[in-house]
């Protein structure tokens, strides 16, 4: 007889006998999962945090792949989470089968620009001078070469970046691994391949990790990226609309286009492609540099153009571009010339390793130059298509996107086509008001079952939900940014840091950051795309009386248990900018069809972001802070109650000083007197949440 999950997480089971705490959801997400595997079927987990979301999927999933011989793919949003689940996870739930005589194995695998190219690693050794302006990067690569040596793929090296010696961006970009730059098995290093030994891996595995990313961009491309496998789960479920929308649209900026024509030649430091092959005549080279020279004057005016037809209303930077032909196409014209102009030089070379390389550059001029054409002529009917403009420290970055209006029916035809594999889908955030129906409508899993389950934490104990009184509608907006840096200023004082501001424009990350960091001066703050963004978040960790201001990313996905994040505050209910393109689109679509747009899907996507946001605060069933909602839309619209039932059942107050005495009884170890607001408070009539 097979073993089950309840032999392991059941109240007398083999991990609660190890010390593991018996979590009732934990066993009811466990056992939902072996069900809807055993059936091969589709399955939406709602599992609030703290239920071990991680082991009540990994260990059905392991025990199904060891009894029926399934692969079961397991993918993720985040990195972060990619890495805990194979590097912690895994390696533990493994331990335990071995013991019960369940052997499993798994492995992880990445991007291709994760992984280290010993060809191109080689060639760059090669070619150094002809590349690197910096004497560090020349440097990096001796260390790199040393290293590379002595830890190979037959070793068990993964090749993988964060597994390697530190390497510049400059060089790393020159080492990794090209998917449209791969000789495969033609390529002299192919049985030293750190990329192929991953996959190699990942094709005997039982359980393969990967991301979304990975995930999309294998359904998009029809099979081509991962091996087949019988069953996929998906955690952070509630991005992959997002995710999947990047792989099913378009997208190319500037920045971009500059970059490519770079590594061909970049005239500040005549380094590139275009420097690297002896073999290659003057003349070819001095016409690569020209075509390059004039493809950025070239590309410089385009984009001018853009800005010019489109900026138009101040403040914005989203503009929805309706009609095809916004302006005159003068790119995919000497675009095309110079990847034509690169072919005739891969025809003059002789390794074929080089042939290889110049024929990747020259597909990706290529590639840009059809995005553009698709752009422009906006071929697909079916995506919104708009421009976006946003000023840099090296220039202003302008960006071309377009994205499907509908992403349910791509979804339902390939991720819950009939006879796909089953997907799993899990988060802590798939529901508003207890009800699955919004999130199945907008990926295409309409009458799915859906499970909901709970958290074990008790939110009334560890939280208290802060709804100010007396704050100025949002409309207000000069006497509302007061309002909010007022009541900022004194919550972190009450806080004394470990402070999440979580709000929803760069502009007010901007301004809090700027006068907030100037009148609490004892306090250390970071914000969102500050210049030193790369670790911000392990500093702020570390940091006793940290505040970080941030935006889009910092309200989901972030993990900072215990106390170095004692209170999240939202500045403002997190609806979607009305104004952007594809907002803008899909209100109208909805309109059409007859639909109320707010209630069908401005209101209940606001909700979901705010669940998120909440969510930052308790992650360990000992943490204990404060969220702070000061928006007054929650306690005075009617639709307020949506957002209040969608939450965890805090305590809710409406006075600093109930702040003021939770951050006291919470710093002396005292128990949080578990109370419902009264008629009266700022919580309105409805006294409690339905969570």
């Amino acid at each position: 007889m097979s073993a089950s999950v309840k032999d392991f997480l059941g109240p007398k089971g083999v991990l609660v006998r190890d010390g593991l705490e018996f979590r009732r959801p934990q066993l009811e997400m466990a056992e939902a999962v072996e069900e809807a595997l055993s059936a091969s079927k589709p399955l939406l987990i709602e599992a609030g945090t703290g239920v071990g979301k991680s082991l009540a999927y990994l260990l059905p999933a392991a025990l199904a792949a060891h009894a029926e011989g399934l692969h079961i793919l397991v993918s993720t949003h985040t990195k972060a989470l990619q890495e805990q689940l194979v590097r912690k996870d895994l390696p533990f739930l493994s331990r335990v089968l071995v013991r019960e005589s369940i052997p499993i194995s798994f492995a992880l695998f990445m991007g291709s620009e994760n992984y280290l190219c010993l060809r191109r690693f080689y060639q760059s050794i090669r070619d150094a001078n002809a590349l690197f302006a910096s004497a560090h990067s020349v440097e990096t690569l001796g260390r790199l070469k040393t290293f590379v040596e002595g830890h190979t793929a037959k070793k068990g090296q993964s090749g993988l970046r964060m597994d390697l010696p530190d390497a510049p961006d400059d060089l790393w970009r020159n080492i990794h691994r090209e998917s449209d730059n791969c000789m495969a098995s033609h390529s002299p290093y192919y049985q030293d391949c750190y990329h192929h030994a991953a996959y190699s891996r990942l094709k005997g595995s039982d359980l393969l990790v990967v991301n979304h990313a990975l995930f999309f961009a294998n359904l998009a491309s029809g099979g081509k990226v991962l091996p087949a496998y019988d069953a996929v789960i998906l955690d952070e479920a509630h991005s992959i609309e997002e995710v999947a929308a990047s792989h099913l649209g378009l997208n190319v900026t500037n920045f971009s286009i500059k970059w490519q024509l770079d590594q061909i030649y970049n005239p500040s430091t005549e380094k590139g492609l275009a420097r690297r092959f002896e073999t290659l005549t003057t003349a070819w080279r001095r016409a690569a540099m020209d075509q390059v020279r004039q493809l950025r004057r070239k590309t410089d005016e385009f984009f001018e153009r853009l800005i010019e037809a489109f900026k138009t209303a101040p403040g914005s930077n989203a503009f929805r571009v309706r009609k095809p032909e916004p302006i005159p196409n003068t790119l995919t014209q000497p675009l095309d010339d110079l990847s034509g102009h690169l072919r005739e030089g891969r025809d003059k070379l002789e390794a074929p390793e080089d042939k290889q390389e110049m024929k990747a550059y020259a597909d990706r001029l290529t590639g840009l130059a059809a995005t553009l054409e698709s752009f422009l002529t906006q071929s697909d009917r079916q995506l919104v298509y708009w421009i976006e403009i946003e000023s840099r420290p090296r220039g202003t970055r302008v960006q071309l996107r377009a994205s499907p209006l509908d992403l349910s029916r791509a979804l339902k035809a390939t991720l819950f086509r009939e006879d796909a594999p089953p997907a799993i889908l899990t988060s802590a955030t798939l529901t508003v008001q207890n009800d699955f129906e919004f999130v199945q409508s907008r990926i295409g899993a309409s009458g799915i079952l859906g499970v909901e389950l709970g958290s074990p934490f008790n939110y009334e104990r560890q939280c208290l939900l802060y709804l100010p009184k007396e704050m100025p509608d949002p409309g207000e907006d000069a006497a509302y940014y007061q309002a909010v840096e007022d009541q900022c200023r004194r919550l972190i004082e009450l806080a004394g840091g470990g402070v999440f501001i979580l709000c929803t424009s760069h502009d007010w990350v901007n301004r809090l950051f700027c006068h907030l960091s100037e009148k609490l001066a004892d306090h250390k703050f970071f914000k969102q795309g500050g210049p030193k963004s790369f670790g911000m978040l392990d500093e702020f960790r570390r940091t006793p009386a940290a505040v970080l201001i941030g935006t889009d990313t910092f309200w989901q996905g972030v993990d900072v248990p215990g106390e170095a994040l004692r209170l999240v505050i939202v500045t403002r209910l997190p609806f979607a900018l009305p104004s952007h393109p594809l907002e803008e689109a899909r209100v109208e679509y909805l309109r059409s069809a007859g639909f109320d747009p707010f209630t069908r899907h401005t209101l209940p996507s606001a909700v979901l972001m705010l669940r998120q946001g909440f969510g930052r605060l308790i992650r360990r069933i000992d943490d204990r802070g404060v969220v702070a909602i000061l928006d007054p839309r929650i306690r005075t619209r009617a639709y307020g109650q949506v957002f209040l039932k969608s939450l965890p059942p805090a305590r809710r107050a409406a006075g600093l000083a109930e702040v003021k005495s939770f951050f006291s009884k919470s710093a002396a170890g005292e128990p949080i007197r578990s109370e419902r607001p009264s008629h009266g408070e700022a919580a309105g009539p409805d006294t409690g949440s339905t969570r």
